[in-house]
């Protein structure tokens, strides 16, 4: 029985060892050379390293953290583009063009249940789902562009940089839905 004790108290520190070091590895923070991968697999690695620099806050978060970060954030954005947008078609009093803003806010609208769907295929592990959504955002985001280069109009260029710069988000989080581990 002394002996048994004995072993079991060398067995503990090293099991206590083995979890604490395997539950921190799942919860690490992003490394300098993912952001970096990440960064250079968007649309705009600019735009992604100024994000990255700009709250030094998402770079402390694991990439499940930095998804959900991102899925809100760009949630966020497609909200204030889709009152701006509407705000924008508001104002006009040409029948054609307010049309094409009131359908562009209309594809901002649709992005925020992909949204919403996106965090549930986050909550879920299922990546494949979570980039689809995330694809679905980005070309209603490209529909809207694509709606005024067709009908050979100019979209506001304030406005169109919100939408590039939402494109740009969405980018970030297909770069990383590609990274995360399937369970």
């Amino acid at each position: 029985m002394r002996v048994c004790f004995r072993n079991n108290i060398w067995f503990a520190p090293f099991v206590v060892l083995f979890l604490i070091s395997s539950s921190t590895r799942l919860s690490l923070a992003v490394t300098k050379t993912e952001i970096n991968t990440i960064c250079m697999g968007t649309l705009n690695p600019s735009f992604c390293f100024k994000l990255f620099k700009s709250n030094p806050h998402i770079t402390k978060l694991d990439l499940f953290g930095l998804v959900k970060f991102l899925i809100k954030y760009a949630h966020d954005e497609s909200l204030d583009t889709e009152k701006v947008l509407q705000l924008h078609a508001e104002s006009i009093k040409d029948p054609f063009i307010k049309k094409s803003y009131s359908l562009c806010s209309n594809n901002f609208e649709y992005t925020l249940e992909r949204f919403d769907s996106a965090l549930k295929d986050l909550a879920a592990n299922d990546p494949r789902s979570l980039n689809g959504h995330i694809s679905d955002a980005m070309t209603f985001a490209e529909d809207c562009k694509d709606g005024f280069e067709e009908s050979h109009m100019k979209l506001d260029p304030r406005i169109l940089m919100k939408i590039n710069a939402f494109q740009d988000v969405c980018s970030i989080l297909l770069m990383i839905s590609t990274m995360l581990p399937n369970f």
